[in-house]
């Protein structure tokens, strides 16, 4: 499966470079990955996989994101960094692409189950992302803080819709299954479109501190406190090390965060995990 995942980012990198109007073709692919390929997924994943304990990881999914919004939002307050490069560190260590990587990722490494769990914990990190992912680093910034209304946008409510309709016991025909799991390429696809690789800062150092070091502590943590530190769940761990979400650039853009850094930092780190995580999938898939 993962000759595959390569191929299908590779090729969204080559038509990145090579294709003048590139940027129609990924917000074509992106809309149907967000209204319907990545509902789909996350609708097949819970409909054939029974084991997962719905309210526990709920639970531990809602005490991540909590204790690395906190954690994360006061390291950074006191550091001497330009505030609007702080807010873009602040998102780019604390939201990670649970969703466009980690599910797929979650379903190559640990199968159904793991697609599960990376639903969940996207859904639940989707709601934190357009609450305080926007309200905490606009306060650097002293700009007036912003509501709530971002949390209901079109992937939180697909993936939602999802997640009710796969507990209602809907049979699910072959070809749903199949159409679903090659959403998984499209989104590699679209990653490829997206990435734009920049010469690295300095102050990567700090996102890669955050995102591949305290985060993965964190979810440790929170595991051991919960009795959960076992093989079942350990799509968590490989949940915390995704790199940052490509929509943090977005959102740097909207809200006049530092851009450059969110783009950057996301691409140069997605790209080394795509490539690490393939290496490791050779020997453990």
């Amino acid at each position: 499966m993962f000759h595959l995942i390569l191929i299908a980012f590779l090729l969204g990198v080559i038509v990145r470079h090579h294709y003048h109007n590139y940027s129609a073709l990924r917000a074509a692919v992106n809309t149907y990955i967000m209204y319907l390929g990545l509902p789909l997924l996350i609708f097949v994943s819970f409909v054939n996989v029974g084991s997962v304990d719905l309210g526990k990881v709920v639970i531990i999914s809602v005490g991540y994101n909590v204790f690395t919004v906190a954690l994360f939002f006061y390291i950074l307050r006191g550091m001497k960094i330009k505030e609007r490069t702080k807010a873009s560190v602040f998102l780019c260590s604390t939201y990670g692409n649970l969703a466009y990587l980690g599910i797929p990722f979650s379903l190559l490494f640990f199968g159904e189950a793991g697609a599960s769990i990376a639903s969940v914990i996207a859904i639940v990190t989707v709601f934190f992302h357009f609450s305080f992912g926007l309200i905490l680093p606009n306060s650097y910034l002293r700009q007036k803080h912003r509501g709530f209304g971002q949390i209901i946008n079109p992937l939180s409510v697909g993936m939602v819709v999802a997640l009710i309709l796969s507990q209602v016991g809907i049979p699910v025909p072959v070809v749903f299954e199949k159409v679903a799991y090659f959403g998984t390429y499209l989104i590699l696809f679209v990653i490829g479109l997206t990435t734009n690789l920049v010469k690295p800062s300095r102050l990567y150092l700090v996102g890669a501190a955050g995102k591949f070091i305290v985060s993965p502590i964190v979810m440790v943590t929170l595991l051991i406190l919960a009795g959960c530190f076992n093989s079942a769940y350990y799509p968590f761990i490989l949940l915390s090390l995704m790199p940052p979400a490509f929509v943090n650039t977005v959102l740097a853009v909207e809200y006049g965060f530092d851009k450059e850094y969110a783009s950057g930092f996301t691409s140069v780190s997605t790209v080394l995990m795509i490539f690490v995580l393939g290496a490791i999938s050779v020997f453990v898939v």
